[in-house]
């Protein structure tokens, strides 16, 4: 109560600044006061919801909090910025006001305000003689003088506004959860603006006087305006929202969801020009905007499905050469993320398209073998093998130590995962060539489950940077897991989950750190993937039960048996006639 009053004395006091506007700044802190007593009287009676309310109520003002006090003065700025402009505005049409008429004025004014039955005659009288004439005159001429300085200044800060306002819809995108609240809010306003101009246009297409005065929502200029700030081309490889808004909200595209025999969920990007007359006819994607949203789809395509997405990527496209820009480029990206394996032409052994073992885009360097597999990313094939060459091999006391470590980790590998493939690579120290030194490796762990036919495919990685200390004469060891699923039958359900682990042992001989590290790596990685399977095996009892009501808002059971005791089972009944 004390807060209502204290707002409700501050409006009552004139906003200091503003000369013409003031009514607007009044107005508007009325309806705070009017709002914040609506939502108290709704927060007291919201009964049982009460305590919910209130933990909203905090988190949204942790929230918001900050970010209001920052800009809660911008709002009044604006005003007496307009406010400004409004009076000098006024100040400029007073300069161009005939003396004669500006007297004329306050004589009327003084005379209307003494004596109002003398004033409603005086003005009977102007409509009767030609003073009215006159005055019509002298109106159109101040119009005239008038109108090119109002064009002026609109078309001066029109364009000033624009970029304010594009300004702030960015900081207001960066705020938590508002730009899943934009794309509610933001088609409904459309759609209810392009309602309301059709709706004023239709009225003063009848000449109703109060229609020809009002606004109109510029909905193409305001897209217009946001669809320029959303063309800047992308250098990354991350989903590029500005160009997709263009192609949903201006061009007119469609996107059509297909659920394939595959289970895979194609995206069909239909270009689709809208007929109109004229320069009104929107603009094609040009190929570079059509090949980084392919390559968006084709490096994001879950684990095993690249070439499913590929597919039909290049038939939405019905373009190769977009297709092979937009792949070439995509590819790589999607093998080094998902470390795939490849078969060397001789039978060696897989090579595993890592970073770690990236010489240059089309060649990787196997330590196991000591070889170089050239790779074919789009076809995922490696093509041809070599002898690695002196420069690109550690030192023979660094290749002891990694040797013997990856002789302990295929052993571990081979027993827990089926189909997975391990590599142990020198990233730092290399050349090392006795004790003394310190040096680093990177153990890579790649498995895949691949089963189309019955509609999912999974993939484990864990990769775990092993740092030796000789002065120190201790191992650090530094973990980090993922496991991906995709399950997509009649649906489309993933998994992504992500460990972050530490451990550390002493610096020994190359078998027994061999040894070590590997009961390390083992302990952790069974840790975990125990860890997922309790939580799967209890989800239908706990997370999944959490997320329904055990009983509706009634508290009550659905009387499923007699259903007829509501009224809308009887209206449906007797809409669709059964039962006759």
């Amino acid at each position: 109560m004390a807060e209502t009053q204290a707002q409700t004395e501050e409006i009552s006091r004139e906003p200091e600044g503003l000369k013409y506007l003031g009514f607007v700044h009044v107005a508007a802190l009325q309806a705070v006061v009017c709002l914040a007593g609506l939502y108290e009287f709704a927060k007291d009676n919201s009964g049982p919801l009460k305590p919910g309310v209130h933990s909203v109520e905090g988190a949204v003002i942790a929230v918001i909090g900050p970010v209001y006090e920052k800009f809660r003065d911008v709002p009044f700025e604006i005003l007496k910025f307009v406010d400004t402009k409004v009076g000098e505005f006024l100040t400029e049409v007073d300069r161009h006001v005939p003396v004669v008429l500006k007297s004329a004025s306050v004589q009327a004014y003084t005379a209307a305000e003494k004596a109002p039955e003398v004033a409603r005659s005086l003005v009977g009288e102007v409509q009767r003689t030609w003073v009215m004439a006159t005055a019509s005159g002298v109106a159109r001429d101040l119009y005239a003088r008038c109108e090119p300085v109002a064009k002026a200044m609109y078309g001066q800060y029109e364009p000033v506004a624009e970029r304010y306002a594009v300004a702030a819809w960015r900081s207001v995108n960066r705020l938590p959860l508002f730009p899943q609240v934009a794309q509610i809010l933001v088609p409904t306003a459309a759609y209810w603006a392009e309602r309301y101009n059709k709706a004023v246009g239709a009225a003063a297409a009848r000449d109703y006087v109060v229609a020809q005065c009002l606004p109109t929502v510029p909905i193409e200029r305001i897209a217009k305006v946001f669809g320029e700030q959303s063309e800047k081309p992308r250098a990354t490889v991350s989903p590029p929202p500005e160009t997709v808004g263009v192609l949903l909200c201006q061009v007119g595209n469609r996107v059509l969801l297909d659920d394939e025999a595959s289970g895979l969920c194609r995206i069909l990007l239909v270009v689709v020009n809208e007929s109109g007359g004229g320069g009104d006819e929107p603009e094609e994607l040009s190929d570079k905007q059509k090949a980084e949203i392919a390559k968006w789809f084709l490096a994001n395509a879950p684990a095993g499905e690249i070439q499913y997405v590929a597919k039909d990527v290049r038939s939405i496209l019905g373009d190769d050469k977009i297709y092979e820009m937009a792949a070439a480029e995509a590819f790589p990206l999607h093998n080094k993320a998902h470390l795939l394996a490849l078969e060397m032409p001789n039978r060696s052994g897989d090579v595993l398209i890592a970073t770690y073992g990236e010489l240059d885009k089309n060649n990787y360097f196997d330590p196991r073998t000591a070889q170089v597999a050239t790779v074919d990313h789009v076809k995922q094939v490696c093509t041809t093998v070599r002898p690695a060459n002196d420069d690109e091999l550690p030192s023979p006391y660094i290749e002891d130590f990694r040797s013997t470590l990856d002789a302990e980790l295929s052993k571990y590998v081979g027993e827990t995962y089926p189909k997975g493939v391990c590599a142990v690579y020198c990233i730092s120290g290399k050349d090392a060539e006795g004790p003394g030194a310190d040096f680093e490796f990177v153990v890579v762990i790649s498995a895949v489950k691949h089963s189309p036919q019955n509609f999912c495919n999974g993939i484990w990685q864990s990769i775990w940077n092993i740092e030796f200390k000789d002065n120190m004469q201790f191992v650090e060891i530094k973990g980090k897991i993922q496991v991906g699923a995709h399950y997509f039958e009649e649906g489309n359900v993933q998994l992504d989950a992500k460990l972050e682990c530490k451990d550390s042992t002493i610096f020994q001989s190359p078998e027994d750190s061999a040894v070590s590290i590997t009961n390390i790596v083992r302990h952790h990685e069974t840790e975990y993937l125990a860890s997922l399977e309790a939580s799967y095996v209890n989800l239908p009892d706990t997370t999944f039960k959490d997320l329904r009501r055990k009983l509706p808002v009634t508290r009550t059971l659905f009387p499923w048996q007699n259903t007829m005791q509501f009224s809308l089972t009887r209206d449906i009944t007797k809409e669709m006639g059964i039962g006759k």
